[in-house]
């Protein structure tokens, strides 16, 4: 079995050549201490089970080794149910919304703001299938490095081509990319799927580095839309 670490992301940049994520530095479950005791009351709790709160009701520091799909309670997979993801979101952000421990005492307001912060963090990494994907890779041991040197030429010269027409394209041209570029997004989705099912995380690591090209010439199709605006 591979090391499983798991990281925060940060929001991925138009640039291909910025890192997508931090250093690991969380340990997966299997791996972490399976009891914490309530900071208030003293009582063991079991994180996986309270995730948010103690049985005496008192907010608790985030559980550190609890991975994103965990905290919503779902499969560790590609293929997420956003509907339910969105669901489970709300749902929690409304259990540690601000005005709910206003008369609390700072230590609550502090580690509701905490979990509040984190629940934020793990929605919008499984919202997007590409952060999606960078995550489950990285908890199977699989990183893409800034300087990736193992892209294939042709479709670096893709790639190329692609923001030079965008650098150069009229408001109907733009529409026509946007659709190229939705496209070829939609069908990297579709690999990953299969990747990942097959648990081949060397090839959705490497359909991963072209749909973070896609995402970044997808992005200044966006740009070209706002400066027209």
């Amino acid at each position: 079995m591979n090391a499983r670490t798991l990281g925060v992301f940060r929001p991925y940049s138009v640039l291909p050549e910025r890192a997508l994520y931090t250093t690991p530095f969380w340990q997966h479950e299997e791996s972490a201490a399976s009891t914490r005791k309530c900071w208030k009351c003293g009582t063991e709790t079991d994180p996986m089970k309270e995730l948010f709160f103690c049985t005496c009701g008192i907010v608790q520091s985030p559980a550190d080794q609890l991975t994103f799909f965990t905290l919503f309670n779902i499969d560790e997979s590609f293929d997420v149910d956003l509907k339910k993801l969105g669901e489970m979101y709300k749902d929690l952000q409304k259990k540690l919304h601000p005005d709910r421990f206003s008369q609390k005492s700072e230590t609550e307001q502090s580690l509701a703001e905490q979990q509040s912060s984190l629940l934020n963090k793990a929605y919008f990494t499984l919202l997007k299938p590409l952060t999606r994907a960078l995550y489950l890779l990285e908890i199977h041991g699989y990183t893409i490095e800034e300087d990736n040197n193992d892209i294939n030429p042709e479709f670096l010269m893709e790639v190329l081509e692609l923001n030079e027409r965008i650098g150069e394209a009229s408001s109907e041209e733009i529409q026509e990319i946007e659709s190229e570029i939705s496209s070829k997004i939609q069908e990297n989705v579709k690999q990953l799927s299969s990747a990942f099912t097959a648990e081949d995380f060397k090839k959705a690591r490497d359909i991963a580095v072209k749909m973070r090209y896609y995402v970044n010439v997808e992005a200044k199709v966006k740009t070209f839309y706002r400066d027209r605006m």
